[in-house]
């Protein structure tokens, strides 16, 4: 015979630990999210304001199952969800796997019975989980009103991959181990967990990447960045939290933080430094967590819920995360259901349409921040649209008299707490030299392209035995002229910059291309035109 009892303080749920410790022992649980030491942390620190019922079901005065809930009202409909909505990406009841059935249909038979003005809504629920097809027969069999919204939830198997022969494969994809290598010959790459010194530094990063965007994860927010912390310090062999951190000459640039859990790891979120971008961190960390997640013994590597396209670039097999809405008897409660319904659905076909996403998270998210810096608004127009006009000039080589170099070449991490860092690291990402004296960095060189920051590609040089020079100041052209007076130059300069024209004719430089650029949001069209063709010692416009 079952009977349940309701549990509404973190200080009456401490008497059941071992019991629930048990029950998820027994079922091998791989949810990380269920395990006792989450619920628990996630109560004390930011769970402390919902309306937390944990209902214990009793069978002759022995605990056997626990449903983690959280109880709201809204406009007299009593509202049951399971706790930590919008936190824990899975969820699932806890109880043995031959009681599941039985404990279901009691507890919920007893929860509508008792109150008819009752929305019950479950999310996360995994349809590898014996949850989901117990729940939905009960509720077809007993004609309860209900919809169900499913995500997708991507994952790699170990055991069905020759997981040498799977990297392999995938080590070119999205130029990765191209990046990689780049970022390599910068500097000093190293990956290894984070420290307990650096979790400000790890929470400082995810902050500055998503200033700009839309971040509804709420990660590194005031109120749930206690909990994150707290959950650090879980280390046990059944359930822990893990964070690794990418670096570049010893400073983090990316990091990954998920759960690992009786042989399933689970992606919880990552950040990365946006002055790195161009280098594609996030997957550079994403590989390195996969292969040391295979090195230590893991059976599945989940990416987490999401239509993201990078999850799809490692997995083996897919399953879905489905979130039950259910209504009592109340016409109210229906009515609610329908609507509830109707705003997952519309969400559900939203996040599978990935362009509209990125539209919102990254574009809008920009353009709110830039409203609402009054520093920033007025680039948010020039953000939106744009219409530029670069003009491409040549000094042939032996214009001017021969100088010894006086510049020297500057490595990229001597630039990293300069506060010109992020051009610094975009330029070396491009191919350029960085140059200057006694440590200044003054102008870069690039011996095959020429191109503006802004330009999403450059362009090839005209001639060989050629270098592109940006960045330089009209006063110290000629000293850096002087400097590589053994080859070609090529500059550019955008149509309002007239003082640096005149100083490149001054000199002798000539007029021989000209680069048009027009950018509409993250859109952007170049069309290079030539004006001059060189024919031995002469030019011709053609």
């Amino acid at each position: 015979m079952f009977n349940y009892l309701i549990i509404t303080a973190l200080e009456q749920l401490k008497s059941y630990k071992k019991t629930w410790d048990d029950i998820l022992e027994q079922e091998k649980n791989t949810n990380p999210f269920i395990e006792y030491e989450w619920i628990s942390t996630w109560w004390a620190t930011i769970g402390q304001s919902s309306n937390v019922e944990i209902y214990v079901v009793m069978e002759d005065k022995e605990a056997i199952a626990f449903f983690p809930l959280m109880r709201k009202e809204h406009r007299g409909i009593q509202n049951l969800t399971f706790l930590a909505d919008g936190v824990a990406n899975y969820m699932d009841i806890v109880v043995k796997s031959e009681n599941k059935r039985n404990v279901l249909t009691y507890l919920l038979n007893a929860l509508f019975k008792k109150e008819d003005a009752l929305l019950l809504q479950l999310h996360g629920i995994s349809e590898e989980s014996s949850t989901s097809n117990i729940l939905e027969l009960f509720l077809v069999e007993n004609g309860f009103k209900y919809s169900f919204h499913r995500v997708v939830t991507p994952y790699l198997h170990f055991d069905k991959v020759n997981f040498q022969q799977f990297m392999h494969k995938r080590r070119k994809k999205h130029g990765v181990d191209r990046s990689e290598k780049k970022l390599e010959r910068l500097g000093n790459v190293q990956y290894y967990p984070l420290q307990s010194n650096e979790k400000s530094k790890m929470f400082g990063l995810f902050e500055n990447r998503w200033k700009k965007k839309i971040d509804t994860s709420g990660f590194a927010s005031t109120e749930r960045r206690p909990f994150f912390e707290a959950l650090l310090q879980i280390q046990n062999h059944n359930f822990k939290t893990e964070v690794d951190a990418l670096r570049f000459e010893q400073e983090i640039i990316a990091f990954a933080y998920g759960f690992s859990c009786r042989g399933r790891y689970v992606a919880y979120t990552l950040g990365f430094d946006s002055d790195f971008s161009m280098f594609g961190p996030g997957r550079l960390i994403d590989r390195r967590k996969l292969l040391q997640s295979y090195e230590e013994g893991e059976k599945i590597f989940d990416f987490s819920i999401g239509y993201e396209k990078y999850k799809f670039d490692w997995h083996t097999d897919v399953t879905f995360t489905r979130t039950f809405i259910i209504a009592g008897s109340n016409k109210k409660a229906k009515r609610q259901k329908i609507l509830l319904s109707l705003v997952a659905t519309v969400k559900e076909k939203i996040k599978q349409h990935q362009p509209f996403v990125k539209f919102k998270r990254d574009i809008l998210g920009k353009l709110i921040y830039n409203l609402r810096s009054k520093k920033e608004w007025l680039k948010s127009i020039f953000y939106i649209c744009q219409w530029r006009t670069w003009q491409l000039y040549e000094l042939e080589k032996g214009t001017k008299l021969y100088e010894k170099l006086t510049f020297e070449k500057l490595a990229l991490k001597s630039l990293l707490n300069s506060q010109r860092r992020a051009e610094a690291i975009l330029l070396s990402y491009q191919g350029f030299e960085l140059y200057g004296e006694d440590g200044s960095w003054e102008f870069q060189v690039h011996k095959s392209i020429y191109r503006n920051q802004t330009w999403q590609k450059g362009f090839e040089l005209p001639s060989t035995n050629s270098v592109f020079i940006d960045g330089w100041q009209e006063q110290d052209l000629e000293r850096i002229c002087r400097a590589f007076n053994n080859e070609t130059i090529y500059v550019i300069s955008n149509m309002s910059e007239w003082k640096k024209r005149r100083a490149l004719k001054k000199i002798g430089f000539k007029n021989v291309g000209v680069v048009h650029q027009w950018k509409f949001l993250q859109l952007e069209g170049l069309k290079n035109k030539k004006l001059l063709q060189k024919e031995g010692a002469r030019y011709s416009i053609y």
